[in-house]
């Protein structure tokens, strides 16, 4: 029991619960404004991009300020954190455009049930990438 206790403290904790809070709401953004997009008459593909871009605006900040309390110590080591985050999101992004792509085109999978399977994908990933290789913990003692 103590076994099981010590193995889902180290999965659910403050930085993981705020991270399923933002990344629910960041989903939320992503497949709200590909769904009016999309009806608005859009091209899926356009309404898919587009969504994406702001998404991702949108989960830099929400990350870096809410989840992992990122804070740089020169404007180096900012610059160095979003090209990284620009990075592993850019990655994740062409998973999902592609992923939908290839669902809607080859699988004839709805548009809107395939957009919220890439997006459950890519909120794991997301989080995977930014805690390993965005956000990582940082000697903050000299901060500015």
């Amino acid at each position: 029991m103590n076994r099981l206790s010590s193995l889902i403290s180290k999965f659910v904790n403050k930085e993981t619960l705020s991270y399923l809070f933002w990344g629910i709401a960041t989903s939320l953004l992503n497949v709200g404004l590909f769904f009016i997009l999309d009806h608005s008459g859009v091209d899926y593909k356009i309404a898919n991009l587009i969504a994406l871009l702001c998404t991702k605006i949108a989960a830099y900040f929400t990350s870096k300020y809410f989840v992992f309390h990122s804070k740089c110590n020169s404007f180096t080591e900012l610059i160095k954190e979003i090209l990284s985050f620009v990075f592993a999101r850019g990655a994740t992004m062409l998973i999902d455009y592609v992923g939908l792509i290839i669902l809607t085109d080859l699988f004839h999978v709805n548009k809107t049930i395939g957009k919220l399977l890439m997006t459950a994908l890519v909120v794991i990933l997301n989080y995977y990438f930014s805690k390993v290789a965005v956000f990582k913990k940082k000697d903050n003692s000299n901060i500015e």
